[in-house]
């Protein structure tokens, strides 16, 4: 395990760093000012790295901080990150510079741990995907996506999690009208005590604005980006031979099973349906397959939406589901 540091104008940040158990070690609180730079590692030798917020108040340049930390310490890495990159800059192969970025958690983490800016044995993690609280809502069309978003989302906020539910389909999305509220693109808008909701389309900005949420479900997320990079994937087919066919070619290559925490549910499942058995066989490789019976008020609590209800209503059918994506954060 790494020691670091940061100076960033941001004890908050500070604090949630600390919080990522065995990939780094955060020691002191978050540096106020530049020239508190140089008092800690005059005391401490055995800092490995500091984040830098090339803004930080202090008396001392950018550059004469630089160069007088690495006169203290000739091994140690340093992350700037600034507005500016047409300032002058001292070339460093310890130094690493970082452009248009906000004092921001998931960014910061991204650059420290995902990508390999550094030494890759400089900071080790178990994988390099997301955070397990993102989860992507997929499955075929007209198959009852947003809904599902809503109602697992929803569920959840009512165990007391955090909750930021995100639209990436601004032009057709539908949660907004479920909600009955106006659609404000990139503004997050409260729904209850626990439960957000956006609507987005530039994946960086959810990485930006996770920090404060335990789960965050996109629905319609086609982004590669995000597909690549989420562990989990709430995969919505229905019980019919057409559904199936469809829905194992899109897992097969789209989504890769064999990589992902697949939950897989079958919804509007009838007395018609393909047997829940047959189906976990040819799903095979998928661990979580749950069926959700149709019932004939489940046209009648969403046409009249009532969260309350909602929650009444589905807390048994979601249940497995629930408690499911609860213990596999």
């Amino acid at each position: 395990m790494k020691k670091i540091i940061t100076a960033m104008g941001n004890p908050y940040l500070n604090e949630i760093l600390k919080k990522e158990e065995n990939k780094i070690c955060v020691s002191y609180k978050d540096i106020q000012y530049k020239e508190g730079i140089i008092e800690i590692l005059e005391k401490d030798h055995f800092i490995d790295l500091i984040i830098i917020n090339e803004d930080l108040p202090g008396k001392i340049e950018i550059n004469k901080l630089l160069k007088k930390i690495i006169e203290i310490n000739t091994k140690i890495y340093i992350i700037i990150f600034s507005k500016n990159n047409k300032k002058n800059k001292i070339e460093n192969n310890n130094i690493f510079y970082f452009y248009d970025i906000e004092n921001n958690y998931y960014l910061i983490k991204e650059k420290l741990i995902n990508e390999n800016h550094i030494n890759q044995n400089f900071l080790k993690t178990k994988n390099n995907n997301y955070n397990n609280k993102y989860i992507a809502i997929k499955g075929l069309n007209n198959i009852g996506k947003t809904i599902i978003s809503i109602i697992i989302a929803n569920l959840i906020s009512k165990e007391n999690y955090k909750i930021l539910l995100v639209d990436m389909d601004c032009k057709n999305g539908d949660i907004n009208t479920i909600f009955q509220i106006k659609k404000n693109i990139n503004k997050i808008q409260n729904i209850t005590k626990n439960l957000d909701f956006i609507c987005i389309e530039n994946p960086n900005l959810i990485k930006s604005i996770g920090i404060k949420y335990d789960f965050i479900f996109i629905d319609n997320c086609n982004k590669k980006i995000l597909l690549d990079e989420i562990k989990n994937i709430i995969f919505i087919c229905e019980s019919n031979l057409i559904s199936i066919i469809k829905s194992k070619k899109i897992l097969k290559k789209l989504i890769k099973p064999n990589e992902k925490n697949i939950i897989f549910i079958l919804n509007f499942y009838n007395k018609n349906s393909i047997d829940i058995q047959i189906i976990k066989n040819i799903f095979n490789k998928i661990k979580f397959i749950e069926k959700i019976n149709y019932d004939e008020k489940y046209n009648l609590l969403i046409n009249n939406f009532n969260r309350h209800f909602i929650s009444i209503f589905f807390r048994k059918k979601y249940k497995k589901v629930i408690e499911y994506i609860i213990k596999n954060k």
